[in-house]
């Protein structure tokens, strides 16, 4: 990947935030694009599965008992809680729209942060940030 698309995905992905052109290879590596159909599943709600993914582009649903919970859209990232923590699913994933989607897997993940603190510092920040807007939207939402 050359350095202009490293910069593209930085620039859109808060998750890679302040990460330096080393740490981000390292993130990419940990990882691999796909673009799945329309209507693909990607995860399903209460199932064991440890993927993160960020789309590139499109746009993915989240459900929970045939009840969209959120619209993920470009440079969210989604499925950070079974990546870090291994629980299953608290939603099920699907592709709304054409999407690329950058996928970090659970294996590679671990492995890189324990090889670099630094790194792991800066992503568990920014995934910790991520997930205190989520729940602050959600809190917002049901008051």
């Amino acid at each position: 990947m050359n350095a202009d698309t490293l910069k593209k995905i930085t620039d859109k992905v808060p998750a890679f935030r302040d990460l330096t052109t080393r740490q981000l290879h390292g993130m990419i590596q940990a990882g691999e694009t796909i673009v799945p159909e329309p209507g693909t599943v990607l995860c399903k709600e209460a199932e064991t599965s440890t993927d993160m993914f960020i789309p590139l582009s499109g746009e993915l649903s989240g459900e929970t008992n045939n009840l969209q919970l959120m619209a993920v859209k470009t440079s969210d990232v989604v499925g950070e809680m079974s990546l870090i923590t291994g629980l299953p699913r608290s939603a099920t994933i699907k592709v709304v729209r054409e999407a690329t989607l950058f996928v970090v897997h659970k294996e590679q993940f671990d492995n890189l942060m324990r090889e670099n603190v630094d790194l792991a510092v800066k992503v568990y920040r920014n995934m910790l940030l991520s997930l205190c807007s989520k729940l602050r939207d959600t809190n917002i939402h049901l008051v």
